[in-house]
This record gives C-alpha cells, sequence and structure tokens, in this order.
C-alpha cells in the first residue's frame, strides 16, 4: 500500500517535510519518519484515508515549542506524522507559523509516483529561524551545490 495513492486525491494542499523530505532531494541524512504539512482540514481528511493506521487520534495538540493540528499513524512499520497549522516558539517568546508553505510545494519523482515536497530553501529558511544550525547548514549546503 502506498500512502501517496491513498492521498494523492484530496482537495486540500500536503507536502513532505523533515527529514524524508531532505533524503528524497538529496540530502546525505537518514530519514527516521515522515512528517507531512497541510491545513487543519487536511490533517483531517488524511486522517480518514489513513483510519485503519491511525495510532495517535488526530487532534489539536500543544507542546513545549511547537503547536499543530496533529495525527500519527504507522504504515508497514513506519511512523507517519501528519501536522497542520504548524506553529514553532521562537527563542523571543513569540509563535511563528508555517505562512506560505503551499506556494513553496515542488514535484519530485521517485520510480512510478511524484510527491509533492517542499522546497528546500523554504525549509532552510524554517530551520535557521529555529535555531537548527547543523540541519541548515546540510540544506545550504545541497541548494549551494544543486545552484
Amino acid at each position: 500500500m502506498k500512502v501517496e495513492e491513498k492521498i494523492h486525491d484530496l482537495k486540500f494542499s500536503w507536502g513532505l517535510i523533515g527529514s524524508m523530505n531532505h533524503y528524497i532531494q538529496g540530502i546525505d541524512i537518514i530519514p527516521k519518519d515522515i512528517d507531512l504539512i497541510t491545513t487543519r482540514e487536511g490533517v483531517f481528511a488524511i486522517s480518514e484515508c489513513l483510519k485503519e493506521f491511525e495510532i495517535q487520534k488526530s487532534e489539536f495538540l500543544s507542546q513545549h515549542s511547537i503547536r499543530s493540528y496533529y495525527g500519527v499513524f504507522k504504515v508497514q512499520e513506519i511512523r507517519i506524522e501528519v501536522m497542520g497549522e504548524i506553529e514553532y516558539l521562537l527563542a523571543d517568546g513569540h509563535w511563528h507559523t508555517h505562512e506560505n508553505w503551499s506556494e513553496n510545494i515542488i514535484c519530485v519523482t521517485l520510480g512510478d509516483i511524484t510527491i509533492p515536497c517542499i522546497a528546500l530553501h523554504y525549509e532552510l529558511a524554517i530551520y535557521s529561524k529555529l535555531g537548527y544550525t547543523q540541519r541548515a547548514a546540510l540544506i545550504r549546503e545541497k541548494i549551494e551545490h544543486t545552484n
């Protein structure tokens, strides 16, 4: 079963983010899971499509430095986290909303599937803003070597 096939026709935008996105776009990293970004409505629509794989019910969650609509699934031992309307707490105490992510979707083809992925330049901006310097450096290096 391919997750992409189950959620391909949803009317809500979604894209791959995080370590799997970086790996697919050529960064030398070992992904720990699959992270998807979408809208609030998209989280619940994806949850409906993947309900047989749900291990954590989709709902609004607020943790130490992140809040979003969030659901977790497990497909063939692979953890999939779906997040909508993501906000991160910055060092200055303000919450930063993932804005314009849907305008930064690129399509990456792997074999016979096309996956909507968030562009590396967008991820670089987010990781830099959050102070994740090691990951930001890996992304920056890939961008520089691609251009």
